[in-house]
């Protein structure tokens, strides 16, 4: 391209000489003028300097000598040497001129080219990533740097929008302070995020300048670069978060910190020591330690801290402030040089006093329970997984019989009969297992003397800080003395329930005999009303048989006789079964839901005659809408029958005549109990006040040897009682009394 410059360039040269040869030599050849416009040389001669420099200078030598050579040859040469040489002259001057000012220009344009080479060759091979853009936030420049920052290359990102390297989330705030920057506003070191191409986010300090115009007024471009920063962020970030986290540490422990040289001079101290010393930062290095303690802590503190630097070594020394009552463990730790060599020493200062109370409390509690436990009758022990002893109190040396050497290891299969091992086994497998305790665990063991005795143990398990089971812990008693009192008891118990039942039939018994003497006191009167209906159908027998005779025989007078012989037969057989079942043997639990109504019914179907042989009037008030009751009736008749006997009795020894026995039943409900009452009432003397408290007792009697067994109250009152009921009474002398007996409604039970 340049060979091809400069050719053309010659062949111009070599057209513009020609051109001003043949000027020449038209005019002053052909018109024969004199005068010729030298100006249009000026062209090739400037053409020359500007292209080949000094080279020019003979091409202005060369139009010269043309020109000289015209005139020398038709002309005066006296009139036109002067000008000629004028005009030449001018020609070289005008060649030296332009060639100078082309070789300056040649060379600055150079000077240029190496400035743009290298500053060209700057932008791009620099280890700093720079960018360009133009007012439209188009990439116009993008080095080297730059593509190994992002993973772009310049190809892929000149000519497109700046926003493909800003990530979505901060592009809006980057491109906002991009445009605030074109209008003059200054942005260095400024923490920009780039998006790379694999995605990730790096962190860049930018520099940005504007470049303007010539005029200086419009921005024709934006250089920014940048120096990447992620990695040092990245850091500064972790020794934040470390500093911070120390800092949240050393906050947080509650410890004091400080650090001091061999004179025992603060060289730091941390803000809560310094804060609780009332010192200000500057302050800390002018102190010692002695200047804030007590000269003798002062000595055994410089003491500590000299055999640190002596030995190198940590070490911990326990110290009590007595101004404050507090106890502190201080931690004094070298800090070394790169030799080796002790510099200075760290004391943590830790505040113990909570624990030393606490060790302090514990000691005082072991002392305490292990007071307890020696004081105690009962046995505490202690043994490993296996059931080896590794604790106990002298109450358990006792129980077992050996001595704490011997007891010390042993195993439970040693001191348990031979026969319990396997349950004793399955009790303490049953406490590792479930971690539930075994209570009241008794087993049969075997003294160091031989003798059996039983042991009943409370058993639980011991564990670890972390939760594992190590073993077991008990209370244990001897509780032989207990068995064998059980053992008494018990067979007293049945002894007892032997007699119970002995006691039951007795009663039974006496009930049964009571029965049979209440019958023979009402034989009498039974034997009156089976011989009414007897008597009534004897009398219909000898009118039947007198019509036979006298053959007046009618069917239907016939019909009716019979029916009323039928209905005197039934009428006894009424009375007859009811005497049966009276004195049928009584059924323990044989309760029914009975009408009390009834049972008054059929006591004076036995005893009503021999009321009226005895001249007593009855009168009868009963409810006709009671509810049932639960009770065995022949017993409820009895406990009637032996309170209308006994009514009977006391009007006979009081009165000769007038007597009356009033009987009523009636429902009563009483604070939410619904009852039915049956009250049996006579005129009789009454009950002296010197005997009511013994009424109900067994075999007491106010009759007359031979009279009385003094059991009919207190039956009935055991009858009664075990009804769920009960037997109240009134008396008063002189007046008679009212005996009441009260049975409970089944709640099932309506009226």
């Amino acid at each position: 391209m340049i060979a091809l410059k400069n050719k053309n360039k010659i062949l111009v040269m070599a057209i513009l000489l020609t051109a001003c040869v043949l000027f020449v030599y038209y005019f002053h050849i052909i018109l024969h003028v004199d005068v010729i416009f030298t100006h249009l040389f000026y062209v090739p001669i400037i053409l020359a300097a500007t292209w080949w420099q000094r080279k020019g200078i003979a091409v202005a030598l060369f139009l010269m000598t043309i020109i000289l050579l015209s005139h020398l040859y038709y002309t005066d040469i006296n009139e036109t040497i002067a000008s000629d040489l004028l005009r030449g002259s001018i020609f070289v001057v005008i060649a030296i001129v332009v060639s100078m000012l082309s070789e300056h220009i040649r060379r600055a344009e150079g000077e240029l080219r190496k400035t743009g080479d290298y500053l060209e060759n700057l932008i791009t091979n620099t280890s700093a990533p720079i960018i360009v853009w133009n007012p439209e936030l188009i990439i116009t420049r993008f080095n080297n740097a730059f593509e190994r920052l992002t993973g772009y290359e310049t190809g892929e990102v000149v000519g497109r929008e700046l926003t493909i390297l800003f990530p979505e989330i901060s592009k809006d705030e980057v491109l906002c302070k991009i445009r605030q920057s074109l209008t003059g506003e200054k942005w260095e070191s400024v923490e920009i995020p780039i998006l790379c191409v694999s995605g990730n986010i790096k962190t860049i300090l930018w520099n940005l300048a504007n470049i303007h115009s010539p005029d200086s007024k419009d921005v024709v471009a934006t250089i920014a670069q940048g120096v990447d920063i992620t990695e040092r962020k990245q850091i500064t970030e972790a020794l934040r978060k470390s500093k911070d986290k120390y800092h949240s540490l050393v906050s947080s422990m509650g410890d004091t910190i400080y650090l001091v040289d061999r004179d025992c001079r603060y060289l730091f101290m941390d803000e809560q020591y310094r804060k609780r010393r009332g010192l200000y930062l500057y302050e800390v290095t002018e102190k010692t330690y002695g200047d804030l303690h007590f000269e003798d802590q002062a000595k055994a503190f410089s003491e500590v801290v000299e055999r640190v630097f002596e030995t190198g070594k940590s070490l911990q020394n326990e110290v009590r402030s007595v101004k404050k009552d507090r106890y502190f463990l201080k931690t004094l730790s070298p800090v070394k040089n790169e030799s080796g060599a002790v510099t200075s020493v760290t004391v943590v200062s830790k505040d113990i006093t909570d624990r030393k109370k606490a060790e302090d409390g514990l000691r005082i509690s072991e002392e305490k329970y292990r007071t307890i436990l020696e004081s105690i009758e009962d046995g505490y022990f202690e043994t490993d997984i296996g059931g080896n002893f590794t604790f106990f109190n002298n109450a358990m040396c006792r129980i077992l019989g050996y001595h704490s050497d011997e007891l010390t290891g042993m195993n439970y299969k040693q001191y348990t009969e031979e026969g319990r091992i396997k349950k004793v086994y399955q009790a303490y497998n049953r406490v590792y297992t479930t971690g539930e305790p075994a209570k009241g665990f008794a087993w049969m063991i075997k003294r160091k003397d031989g003798e059996k005795r039983f042991l009943e143990a409370s058993i639980s398990l011991i564990k670890n800080l972390e939760g594992q089971p190590v073993g077991f812990r008990g209370i244990a008693r001897d509780i032989t003395e207990r068995k064998q009192a059980e053992e008494y008891l018990r067979q007293t118990l049945e002894e007892l329930k032997r007699k119970d039942r002995e006691l039951r039939e007795t009663t039974v018994q006496l009930i049964q005999t009571e029965k049979l003497t209440a019958l023979g006191e009402m034989s009498a009167g039974i034997a009156h009303e089976i011989n009414q209906p007897l008597n009534g159908i004897a009398i219909i027998s000898q009118d039947i048989l007198r019509d036979i005779d006298k053959k007046r025989f009618n069917a239907e007078a016939l019909g009716d006789s019979l029916k009323e012989v039928i209905k005197q037969v039934n009428r006894m057989s009424i009375i007859i079964d009811h005497m049966r079942l009276f004195t049928r043997r009584s059924i323990k639990g044989a309760g029914e839901a009975i009408d009390v109504n009834k049972s008054v019914e059929g006591t004076f179907m036995m005893l009503g005659q021999q009321l009226q042989v005895h001249n007593i009037e009855v009168k009868k008030e009963l409810s006709s809408d009671l509810p049932m009751v639960t009770i065995n009736q022949i017993e409820l008749e009895q406990v009637f029958i032996n309170l209308i006997n006994n009514a009977r009795s006391a009007i006979e020894e009081y009165r000769k005549e007038g007597g009356i026995v009033e009987i009523k039943s009636f429902f009563r409900e009483v604070q939410g109990k619904r009852e039915v009452l049956v009250s049996i009432k006579d005129n009789g003397g009454g009950i002296p006040d010197n005997v009511r408290d013994k009424v109900y007792e067994p075999f007491f009697t106010t009759k007359r040897p031979g009279e009385g067994t003094g059991l009919g109250l207190s039956i009935s009152m055991k009858i009664i009682s075990e009804a769920g009921g009960r037997i109240e009474f009134e008396s008063e002398e002189g007046k008679g009394s009212t005996f009441s007996v009260i049975l409970p409604v089944k709640q099932t039970e309506t009226r």
